[in-house]
């Protein structure tokens, strides 16, 4: 069974602390074949660059088992744009929002503007959702119907109290997918149902939550081997382009 987690934090900050050296660890405990790695809350904040940095640092000295997603504060403008673009051109595979943490709505016209900036990359954007009033599963989808031609991962599925809201905010759209991360295995369940199994992607939000519990959330769920195959290997996979 190959194993691609899609959605894991390296750094020091306030609310997450986890090295590299940590997550490959647990990878490797967890029988984790690959990872896609992104900076602690304060580096998706404002220390943009630092974080972007050490990702691509972590990437280029993993062997192989890192991917990383660029992050950046929308307020930056076309500096932040230039800056995401460097750094996908120097070998980052997507970019990470968290609105929430910019006090901007998803489909911001600054969030407008950031995507169309690097949408020639082709390049999924991994979002988080559940946070009220700004990153809702509902806020997804009007940033999915702007661009068609890329694709969006749904993060935590709109968690906790608007986990509910994911059906309608995908009904109709082919290019938003659902990361597992802090979800229960009955909603993981129910969203393979709904989505279908090349829609929904593991992801464990690593240290937040743990690989390991966060693995069993998705064997709970699913015992069909081809699904699970989709869900925690192939699907993912293919979004980063192999």
């Amino acid at each position: 069974m190959r194993i691609i987690d899609a959605h894991c934090h390296v750094g020091q900050g306030k609310h997450k602390q986890q090295t590299v050296a940590e997550l490959l660890r647990s990878m490797d405990e967890n029988h984790i074949e690959r990872a896609v790695i992104v900076p602690v809350e304060e580096q998706i904040a404002f220390h943009n660059e630092a974080g972007n940095a050490g990702v691509l640092e972590a990437v280029k000295g993993s062997g192989g088992r890192l991917a990383g997603f660029a992050v950046v504060n929308p307020w930056s403008g076309q500096q932040g744009i230039d800056m995401v673009r460097r750094y996908l051109d120097a070998g980052l595979r997507g970019v990470k929002l968290n609105t929430a943490l910019h006090g901007l709505y998803l489909h911001d016209e600054l969030v407008l503007e950031l995507v169309a900036g690097v949408r020639d990359y082709q390049v999924p954007f991994f979002v988080h959702t559940g946070t009220p009033m700004y990153a809702l599963p509902m806020h997804l989808r009007e940033l999915a119907r702007e661009f068609p031609d890329l694709n969006f991962i749904m993060g935590h599925m709109g968690a906790y109290d608007f986990v509910s809201d994911y059906p309608r905010a995908i009904e109709g759209l082919r290019n938003i997918y659902l990361d597992t991360s802090l979800t229960l295995s009955n909603f993981i369940k129910a969203a393979v149902a709904t989505a279908g199994a090349d829609r929904v992607i593991f992801g464990s939000d690593a240290p937040r939550s743990t690989q390991k519990f966060e693995l069993e959330n998705v064997l709970r769920a699913i015992d069909d081997p081809e699904v699970l195959d989709q869900v925690l290997y192939r699907n993912i996979n293919r979004l980063l382009g192999g």
